[in-house]
């Protein structure tokens, strides 16, 4: 753009942003195999409740044999990274002996 209008164009992100890919950043020079590891982990438990029914029925059974509210694990990525992740981790952690349960019986 500042080829085509001749002006001084600065790109800016929002500092939450910007936090995130610095601590993206981070985490892939400190870490990358845990990260990776992780990251895939978290998408295929999302992937393989999000796609079967009977998965998530199953889970569920789990979830009430053990007297847990029921909590799927839920997408990691997008813009808001960071959040996501976070909520995902919870969630797995939350649901592990449920989760740990309903795999076992597979």
């Amino acid at each position: 753009m500042r080829e085509h209008t001749g002006h001084n164009i600065f790109a800016i992100h929002c500092s939450a942003h910007r936090l995130e890919l610095a601590y993206k950043d981070f985490l892939k020079d400190v870490s990358s195999k845990i990260i990776d590891k992780t990251d895939a982990l978290l998408l295929n438990l999302y992937l393989f409740y999000k796609y079967s029914p009977l998965n998530r029925a199953n889970l569920k059974r789990s979830y009430d044999t053990l007297g847990l509210k029921m909590k799927v694990p839920s997408r990691v990525g997008g813009t808001r990274w960071l959040p996501h992740t976070e909520r995902t981790l919870k969630t797995v952690l939350y649901g592990y002996e449920a989760i740990i349960q309903h795999l076992d019986q597979m």
